[in-house]
């Protein structure tokens, strides 16, 4: 027995010396070599044909992993919808048994494509090794083959031939010859037939794969189509508990709102101010001294002064209504005389109501310049329309003075103060309905 495997250690360790050294004269041309470029061409296309499926192989797994979390994922999100949909709104059971089926449409898509994609790949994959094995076998054959002609050759060509030796190696030629061309045969039969294969062995993979997929879409689009209908009619029948949130209070009038609260007490969001708190700007006090229009002392400020053509003994209001310095000289052409752009009315008498803290009477007519205090302009965006009495309305397009706050801790963030220029009315407005000019 040992005899018998180093025989065939030996044979086959001269085998290898033999093609090795057949190899070295054909690559210093001192031996002729077989060649086929047919053959080549196939062996190249296998190859290819290879590279391509393997890269296929690798995609489809990549894609199965994905395929794996996102079918979680959906699960998951499948779950917290079921667990917020409450048991007493709209159709409720219906709701969590469809999305009770998404997980099993996942979990089959999943194993569908993993037998009737990865494996029959893996499959087709696995006949390549064989295949190139017999590729290989061919090349030594063929070396072989091409050996016995070298040797043969040289017996021929010596000087002192003997007959016993090249009848030794034709014999040897005849039976490499043979065996290199049955392998050559089946391989140029073969190679074709399993190229050729490849078109309808992915177009039936590629069948599988998308069919699965678009059952999956189909099953889920169902699914959605027959949830969404059931929110759709549970918004309308609950609209009526739709909530629109106001806007934040500023945190020094929240803290004024919880201590009077407390009290049993309500606190406005903004406290009205006088008139007369509101400060005039230095255009006009500059127009004012310009004319003489000052008081130089108490007692001239307590004098009868002129309205209208009448005189108005009464005392000065107290903090209750604006008035605007006058001077008890003065013609009734002047005294009457109000700037057309102002944003402000002037004191009546006895009737004059209180004003608001951030809405002045509107004049009803434009402001053709902008107010004195005037920061800058906006451009309104959108429509706004208030929802207290201290809040500006406007439409998209209109034209608004940002003006200062006369009291900055009454700025809520996100607010500004502003005067309408078509009418002059004044009051607080959202930053974010209108573009800066």
């Amino acid at each position: 027995m040992a005899e018998a495997n180093r025989t065939g250690i030996l044979a086959k360790a001269q085998k290898r010396l033999s093609r090795t050294k057949t190899k070295v004269l054909q690559t210093f041309g001192k031996a002729d070599k077989s060649t086929d470029e047919s053959f080549d061409e196939l062996v190249q296309k296998t190859e290819k044909q290879q590279e391509v499926a393997q890269h296929l192989q690798k995609e489809i797994k990549t894609y199965l992993h994905c395929v794996r979390a996102l079918g979680q994922a959906s699960k998951s999100l499948a779950t917290a919808v079921s667990q917020t949909y409450e048991e007493e709104w709209t159709d409720a059971a219906e709701v969590k048994k469809s999305l009770e089926s998404v997980d099993l449409l996942w979990t089959d898509y999943q194993q569908n494509v993993h037998e009737k994609v990865l494996d029959v790949l893996n499959d087709y994959i696995a006949s390549f090794p064989s295949l190139k094995a017999r590729i290989a076998k061919r090349g030594r054959k063929m070396v072989d083959y091409d050996n016995s002609r070298h040797n043969l050759a040289v017996l021929q060509t010596a000087k002192k031939t003997d007959e016993a030796k090249i009848t030794k190696a034709q014999e040897d030629l005849n039976e490499s010859k043979r065996i290199y061309e049955e392998l050559h045969k089946e391989l140029c039969a073969d190679l074709p037939d399993f190229y050729n294969s490849r078109i309808t062995f992915y177009a039936d993979i590629f069948q599988k794969l998308f069919g699965q997929e678009s059952i999956l879409h189909c099953e889920l689009a169902t699914i959605s189509d027959t949830v969404n209908t059931i929110n759709e009619k549970l918004a309308t029948e609950f609209l009526h508990f739709a909530y629109k949130p106001r806007r934040p209070l500023s945190q020094s009038v929240s803290d004024n709102s919880e201590e009077q609260e407390l009290n049993g007490e309500s606190s406005p969001k903004h406290q009205p101010l006088s008139a007369s708190a509101i400060q005039s700007t230095p255009s006009r006090q500059q127009d004012t001294v310009s004319k003489g229009h000052f008081y130089s002392n108490e007692d001239e400020a307590k004098s009868p002064v002129r309205i209208n053509g009448s005189i108005d003994n009464k005392e000065e209001p107290t903090g209750k209504t604006r008035q605007l310095p006058q001077h008890k000289d003065i013609d009734d052409e002047e005294e009457e005389r109000v700037p057309e752009n102002s944003i402000y009315e002037v004191p009546g008498g006895e009737e004059e109501e209180e004003a608001e803290a951030y809405q002045d009477n509107p004049s009803n007519r434009p402001l053709f310049e902008p107010p004195p205090d005037a920061l800058y302009q906006v451009e309104a965006t959108h429509a706004y329309y208030g929802e207290d009495e201290d809040e500006l309305s406007f439409e998209a397009g209109d034209i608004i003075y940002v003006i200062p706050f006369e009291n900055e801790d009454e700025q809520d963030e996100g607010w500004q103060m502003g005067v309408r220029q078509k009418d002059g009315i004044k009051g607080v407005f959202p930053e974010n309905f209108t573009r800066q000019l």
